[in-house]
């Protein structure tokens, strides 16, 4: 696997520096989205398992790349069975329901993301709080601008109207004049 594709499959940003604790943090992130026992069915368990198996290969890949750091300063993260609660919210896109990568992006089978009552009831209010203000948005967006569309076709109707009545009251009038026959009135 090249480099590459192991940032994207631990969804790493392609111009950020890879360091070992970013390169731990994302596998951890990505583990714990995808892992085998939130699948209840045989087939997602068994691609979720051939899944883990390549997100630890990005992963060794990865880590072998990285610079060297002090083996005292720091160590890996602990995997549990829940992820820390920093981590869950840390960015926009862990408090979310995670979503697939694309699996033609990498060539890879990707188990999708089962999103049971109980992920979602953990996320917590906050992330549907976030989509009903912009749902509500788009929606007050979208009647004003139908309202405006409705407005701008009664007023061309409108003046469609009271243009059709002056040339109409134009013609009646020219055709009420009587004609001059080329006499001269004296």
């Amino acid at each position: 696997m090249d480099l590459n594709t192991a940032r994207h499959v631990l969804r790493l940003d392609p111009l950020a520096p890879l360091t070992a604790e970013a390169v731990e943090t994302a596998y951890a992130r990505e583990a714990w989205a995808r892992h085998p026992s939130r699948y209840p069915d045989a087939a997602g368990f068994e691609a979720a398992t051939v899944w883990a198996g390549t997100l630890a290969q990005a992963r060794e890949v990865l880590l072998q790349s990285a610079p060297p750091t002090d083996a005292t300063s720091w160590a890996p993260p602990a995997i549990s069975a829940a992820p820390p609660q920093a981590m869950q919210w840390a960015t926009p896109a862990a408090s979310a329901v995670p979503t697939p990568i694309p699996s033609e992006a990498v060539g890879l089978d990707v188990p999708p993301v089962a999103a049971t009552e109980s992920t979602v009831a953990s996320m917590g209010s906050a992330s549907t709080g976030r989509r009903d203000r912009r749902r509500v948005g788009l929606v007050v967006g979208i009647v004003a601008a139908s309202a405006g569309v409705i407005a701008l076709i009664g007023g061309a109707a409108f003046g469609a109207t009271r243009l059709a009545e002056q040339l109409v009251d134009d013609a009646s009038a020219l055709a009420e004049e009587p004609w001059v026959t080329g006499e001269t009135v004296r």
